[in-house]
């Protein structure tokens, strides 16, 4: 496929273990050879402790391009609603022919969440009424 609408940046973080307790971590980015970003849907905050909008997309690319759900996806190129960091969302899917050895690619479902916090507002307008008490 050579059709993109978007470049889509995979950022994955190995950790490893020495087995005494020591961790390290590793970050990799890896450019796919093409992508295409399709919206899905945009959820508001219903629960005062929830982000305020949620919005979830669908990402495709190349066959057997490695994705675990804790990969990172910065999409660039596309428009200022798209682009920016999205998280995987489960597992990838590749497409693959039965018939014959087409392999048109994967899909994934990304996310991001936007907006503040309710409990961070409330947390610090009570932290900044307490210091104005205090201060009285």
């Amino acid at each position: 496929m050579t059709g993109s609408n978007c470049t889509a940046t995979v950022v994955s973080v190995a950790t490893t273990d020495d087995g005494f307790g020591n961790t390290t971590e590793a970050t990799s980015e890896t450019t796919l050879d093409w992508a295409i970003f399709a919206p899905r849907a945009s959820t508001e905050r219903v629960d005062p402790h929830a982000p305020a909008v949620i919005t979830a997309g669908t990402l495709y690319g190349p066959f057997g391009t490695p994705l675990d759900a804790d990969d990172l996806i910065v999409l660039s190129g596309h428009s200022p609603n798209v682009n920016g960091e999205w998280q995987v969302e489960g597992r990838s899917g590749d497409w693959a022919s039965p018939f014959s050895d087409w392999r048109p690619g994967f899909e994934v479902a990304i996310k991001r969440a936007s907006g503040v916090l309710s409990t961070e507002v409330e947390s610090s307008s009570s932290s900044s009424s307490s210091s104005s008490s205090s201060s009285s």
